[in-house]
Parts: structure tokens; sequence; C-alpha cells
């Protein structure tokens, strides 16, 4: 029986070590994205955080850093158990081409990273709710413990000129949607109405009246280590004008890309094998983790 502990400890060693040396092939290769995706915000001009925030998502949406150049929405997808950066490793699973909110966000993270926008990935319980603080007590007290067994979806936020608000990109679109943050509580912005068919975080409503759709935010990062580190229950809700000026930014930032597909094609070329690098070390890794999980 010591034996087997011994050999079970050993094995595990050798694979946390397999796992590291991987891990900085990735690292290498990813800083090489990274610095190029910085160039390709200066080559827009894009200076204005959602003008960045529109660059980095679609990005990764649009397939420019997948292998397949295609990105769709999988809950399927598995992330590796040994990675210890866990920002890398979920950004790792979107360059395969597929992921669900998680991975998504993280990608979208680490490149707004790169491109100095204040931002972060929020944990959220979406759905309807017929007594709201009885929803926002177990939420906080779910906060407090730190308990991510009710929170069902996941979506970045960010910092902007004072105010916090949550943008996610539509499944399996290049398309973004905003969300404003009203102490604890989250909505579409106001001027999305039932203009677009879309489901609001993960429930089955198609199309919604925002004055009745609502999500709840958690008050911690999924990928920080400070649990009230930015104050979500305590954001409110963005007036009228400013949502309307960062849809207006986001609209012309969208067009713009879109009017360049040659920087694009250029990015992804570029990048092609820096993304291959990144999945063949990755892949590396979650077969070697499966055959010793399985021992």
């Amino acid at each position: 029986m010591l034996d087997e502990i011994k050999r079970r400890k050993e094995d595990l060693l050798i694979l946390k070590n397999y796992v590291d040396k991987e891990t900085k092939n990735i690292e290498s290769s990813m800083s090489d994205i990274l610095k190029d995706v910085d160039a390709l915000a200066n080559t827009f001009a894009f200076k204005d955080e959602i003008e960045r925030i529109t660059l980095a998502s679609m990005l990764v949406t649009m397939g420019y850093l997948s292998k397949d150049s295609s990105y769709t929405y999988d809950t399927n997808m598995k992330e590796s158990k040994f990675m210890a950066n866990h920002l890398l490793n979920y950004s790792c699973v979107s360059l395969e081409g597929k992921g669900c909110c998680r991975h998504t966000s993280a990608l979208i993270k680490l490149l707004l990273d790169e491109l100095l926008v204040e931002s972060g990935v929020a944990m959220l319980r979406s759905g309807l709710a017929e007594d709201k603080n009885i929803e926002k007590l177990e939420l906080m007290m779910d906060d407090f413990f730190r308990n991510y067994s009710k929170a069902n979806h996941a979506a970045n936020y960010v910092r902007y000129d004072g105010d916090v608000f949550i943008f996610e990109p539509l499944k399996n679109s290049s398309m973004l949607a905003f969300y404003s943050i009203d102490k604890s509580f989250v909505k579409a912005f106001e001027n999305y109405g039932k203009q677009l068919s879309f489901k609001l975080l993960n429930t089955n409503v198609e199309e919604y009246n925002t004055k009745d759709e609502l999500a709840f935010v958690y008050n911690y990062d999924l990928f920080s280590s400070t649990p009230r580190e930015m104050g979500l229950d305590k954001v409110t809700e963005l007036e009228k004008e400013k949502q309307d000026l960062i849809l207006q930014k986001y609209d012309q930032a969208f067009l713009t890309i879109l009017e360049n597909p040659e920087l694009l094609s250029d990015f992804r070329e570029k990048n092609e094998e820096n993304v291959m690098n990144i999945n063949r070390s990755y892949q590396k890794i979650l077969t070697n983790e499966k055959m010793v999980l399985k021992k």
C-alpha cells in the first residue's frame, strides 16, 4: 500500500513537471500573440477602451485566434487539471476554436490585460426571481463563502470612465451584448430592448422585456484571489446617455474592424504557428493528465 502511494506521488510529480514545461512553451507563444494584438489595436488607432473591448472580443469570436479560423459555443470542452495559471488554462481551450462562457471570457480577459483595459470575469446566476430580496440574500451568502455552486454563467466586466458594466459575445456570433449592474442585479442596456433576438445570459427567453429579466452578479472575480476587489455589489446602473455613448462607440469600432479584413487576415497568418504551438502543447498536457489520472 505504501509503495503504491509512493509510486502515485512520483507519477503526479512527473506530471506536474511535464505540465510546467509545456506551460512555458504556451506562455512563449502566447506572449508573441499578445504583442501582435497590441500592435493591431494601434494599427486600427484604437485608444478608447470600448474600441479595444470590441477588437479583443471579435478576434476571439471570429476565429482569428483559433486553429480552425472559427469559434463555436461548446460546453463539453475539457480543461487542464494541473496548469497553475487558470486564466491561461481556460484561454487555451478557446484557442481550440470552441468553448463555453468561462473559456471565451478568459481569453478576452487575457487580451484586455495586454491592451491595458481594466477588466475581470464575473460569475453570474441568471433567471427571474419573484422575491428579489431573498435571491439577493442567497447571493450575498454565496459571495461570502466564495461558493460557485449556484453560479451558472461567466461574463467579462470592465471599468470605464468611472463606471462598471458587463459585456459578452452573443453565442456563435461576433456581436456583443452589454449589461448594466445595479447593486448586484444585471440587465441589458435599454437601447437593446427587443431590437435584437438573443438569450439573456443562460435563460431560454429569446426576446425579453429588459425591465422584467434579471440576473445576479457575484461580487468577486473568477480569476481573482480577492473576493471583494471590485465592489460589484455597490455598482449602480449606467445612465441612459452613458449607455448610448458606449453603444455608439462599439458600433463604430465594429464597423471599422469589418471594413478592414486584410488587417485581420494578416494578423491571423502571422500568428497561425503560435496558435498551433499552443494547441499542440495543450493537447499534450491533456493527454498526459488523462493517462496518469487513469492509473
